[in-house]
């Protein structure tokens, strides 16, 4: 089947397609290369290594504990340790399309072709955990995925909603899928719920200035202090002498 693309923003607001029809809530989710999998970090881990989700879960709280205000079960700690780069199972996704496609743009010098992923997430739960709904991290029908055996009752990867308590997951529109402990690809018979767009990697620079236009920016969606650095290269302050 010949890829679906989109070379700019206006292609995007134009965008018709059969899998829009049954207006159906739509999460987002922005890739650099389009030959990557939906496939969240503690999977892209060596095969052969040693660390297993209760380690990475027990250093973290081990030696963070003192720094953050201590949460109340495994999937908050999840979310934090996925805030900070900590390989989870967890894959982030955004309500927001143009926050998915500044990540398909982002790395724009790169020169390889980025993708768009849009996903229906109660069509998933539906297949996944027979619930037609999104329900939040703490709901009983999610805590099974944190019991020491695989929850075996799902069937594939669950689209959860969490406490937006930190001002990234907030100005993103975050939302993400919880995958299970043997890795269960979310791609399986995903028709109904999962589409595929490409960006051509030499139409993401144009869209990555259009968006800058629109506000959509480094900054904008990590409000941290390390990227003023970004908005001051942006305006040719900190050129350097030949």
């Amino acid at each position: 089947m010949e890829a679906i693309e989109i070379n700019d923003i206006q292609d995007f607001l134009n965008f018709k397609h059969k899998f829009l029809e049954d207006n159906q809530e739509i999460w987002y989710r922005g890739q650099n290369n389009y030959d990557w999998n939906l496939i969240p970090s503690f999977f892209r881990l060596k095969d052969d290594s040693i660390t297993t989700e209760t380690s990475l879960l027990d250093i973290f709280i081990q030696n963070s504990s003192t720094l953050i205000q201590a949460p109340s079960n495994p999937i908050d700690w999840m979310f934090i340790m996925q805030h900070y780069g900590i390989p989870t199972r967890l894959l982030d996704w955004t309500e927001n399309p143009l926050v998915a496609l500044y990540f398909s743009v982002e790395c724009y010098r790169d020169n390889i072709d980025g993708s768009l992923w849009l996903l229906k997430p109660r069509i998933l739960n539906n297949k996944s955990i027979n619930i037609p709904t999104i329900p939040m991290y703490d709901d009983k029908s999610i805590s099974e995925h944190m019991e020491k055996k695989d929850a075996v009752y799902a069937k594939q990867p669950t689209a959860i909603l969490a406490t937006r308590n930190n001002s990234r997951l907030q100005i993103q529109d975050g939302v993400f899928t919880i995958h299970m402990r043997n890795g269960k690809d979310i791609h399986v018979e995903s028709e109904s719920y999962l589409l595929k767009i490409k960006i051509p990697a030499n139409s993401k620079e144009k869209i990555y200035q259009q968006l800058k236009l629109l506000g959509i920016n480094k900054f904008r969606l990590f409000p941290e202090l390390v990227n003023i650095k970004d908005i001051l290269e942006q305006k040719k302050f900190l050129e350097i002498k030949d």
